[in-house]
């Protein structure tokens, strides 16, 4: 009993200091990703499937904590001259390993302006979903991490083609992604 008590208390020990390696940290990331958006479209009440792809590039800063990591990020998807904003929460499974993974949840804003075939939309939705990916050190400063997303919106898209009015709701976003890292 006491020496399963005393392997219990040096793993828990072990972890916590594996743990205060990035605890406190600031990190500020740059994200190259791809984005599959699933749509449907609705002219005169006739419905088309749809969707697309894009590239997207991110900025954030976030802060390891204890109990994970906070950060804030700004979005631009290059294809549909899309822009998002955001907050997320990852919880880290510290180890003693290079390699963190994590699981998180993020909520934000983003608003999308399309245009082709005579038709132009400007849409707005709030987003939320889930995420996971791990983080590997580079080193004692740099960060490589991947992941994936996947955000559904509110769906309240429309907009106007010349005598027409439709209906784009955004179903879901799925997010693949790398993005480097500076620690301080």
């Amino acid at each position: 009993m006491k020496k399963g008590l005393l392997i219990a208390a040096l793993l828990l020990g072990g972890s916590i200091s594996l743990m205060a390696a990035k605890v406190g940290e600031t990190v500020v990331g740059l994200e190259f990703g791809a984005s599959k958006i699933n749509a449907t479209t609705t002219v005169n009440g006739v419905t088309y499937d749809g969707g697309g792809s894009t590239t997207h590039e991110t900025l954030s800063i976030g802060k390891y904590y204890n109990f994970g990591r906070v950060s804030a990020y700004g979005q631009i998807m290059n294809k549909n001259d899309g822009k998002a904003v955001g907050l997320s929460y990852d919880y880290m499974f510290y180890n003693d390993s290079a390699f963190v993974p994590f699981i998180g949840i993020s909520a934000g804003y983003n608003w999308t302006t399309a245009e082709g075939a005579g038709l132009a939309v400007d849409t707005t939705n709030f987003t939320y979903g889930v995420q996971a990916g791990v983080v590997y050190e580079l080193s004692k400063t740099v960060d490589l991490e991947g992941g994936v997303r996947y955000i559904k919106t509110s769906e309240d898209d429309s907009g106007t083609v010349p005598a027409n009015y439709i209906l784009v709701p955004t179903e879901n976003i799925v997010q693949y992604y790398l993005s480097l890292g500076y620690k301080f």
